[in-house]
């Protein structure tokens, strides 16, 4: 989204202050659409990669793939508003969204809480043992390889990288 939609956004008086994390949910979603087709980063290469290398490693986020951290339950408000009756939401915590397109249909994602910095981290280009570090750091919930499989199995990223080249 462009600066000028979002402060367009967030000047309307009558717009909640979730509006524009709201607005950047729907924007994901577009360039998701638009994005170039491109395989996910296949499980089986992830399981071969040597352990003792895993934590140097980075993952490429996938061509169609948005993070979207917000202090607001914006997964929640985007997905009630896709349907025809909205229902109130009744757990109103930050969400993180993932949005994606890993084949023909744009899939958004919450990201489980305990999963978000580690995600956030990954999207920003950090090796998995640096991000599983912040995430560890950030909360004792997060699971290294429930986040790390879930968020590929989603088809959140497209392949593994060294610090110097492709691994696959």
């Amino acid at each position: 989204m462009s600066a000028g939609l979002r402060r367009a956004v967030a000047a309307v008086d009558r717009i909640d202050e979730d509006c524009p994390d709201v607005a950047r949910v729907e924007a994901a979603w577009m360039r998701a659409y638009h994005a170039a087709d491109s395989a996910p980063l296949d499980l089986v290469v992830l399981a071969a990669a040597a352990p003792e290398m895993l934590a140097d490693l980075r993952l490429v986020p996938h061509p169609s793939a948005g993070l979207i951290r917000s202090d607001y339950p914006v997964g929640s408000i985007w997905s009630a508003h896709q349907q025809d009756m909205v229902a109130p939401l009744v757990d109103w915590r930050p969400q993180a969204v993932l949005v994606v397109r890993p084949q023909m249909t744009v899939n958004v994602h919450i990201v489980p809480p305990q999963d978000a910095v580690f995600a956030a981290c990954l999207f920003n280009a950090a090796t998995l043992g640096a991000a599983a570090e912040a995430a560890f750091t950030a909360g004792p919930a997060f699971d290294f390889g429930t986040a790390l499989i879930g968020l590929a199995s989603l088809g959140a990223f497209s392949a593994l990288q060294q610090h110097e080249g492709n691994v696959a």
